[in-house]
């Protein structure tokens, strides 16, 4: 997954994420990013201050998420 620096609209850096990821979320104070894809089965959890994965959920196979959504 590529992180795009808006001011100069170039790729500042990539993420290894597992699967194909189709869906995404940010923290209402911008510290983690939820990572969803349909041909994972899992939720990752990554650190926005450095891009490093803090954590997964494994929603197991018959799980497929198509959305996430955070509330503050």
């Amino acid at each position: 997954m590529s992180v795009i620096d808006t001011a100069t609209n170039s790729v500042s850096s990539t993420l290894q994420v597992t699967g194909d990821p189709d869906t995404l979320a940010l923290t209402a104070d911008g510290s983690e990013l939820w990572v969803g894809g349909q041909a994972s089965g899992y939720l990752e959890v990554i650190q926005t201050s450095n891009g490093q994965q803090v954590g997964d959920i494994d929603l197991g196979t018959a799980y497929e998420p198509t959305g996430v959504a955070m509330t503050g």
